[in-house]
């Protein structure tokens, strides 16, 4: 989990100092793709809660099987 949250949180700065960088200079408008960042985050949670999920799911299979 904290190696999870410092990646989060090293794309979020990098992200913050790449659109500081950009949006200096008025004529050249340079929208930084805070929904990318927002999408990563979120199917990379769905994607560790989905694979708990799996193997307690397996974990209660493999139970039953023995049974």
């Amino acid at each position: 989990m904290k190696q999870w949250l410092f990646k989060v949180f090293t794309l979020t700065v990098t992200g913050m100092v790449v659109y500081l960088i950009f949006s200096k200079d008025d004529s050249l408008y340079y929208h930084f793709p805070w929904e990318l960042f927002a999408g990563i985050g979120i199917m990379s949670w769905a994607v560790q809660e989905g694979l708990k999920m799996v193997k307690v799911v397996k974990r209660r299979w493999s139970n039953e099987k023995d049974n």
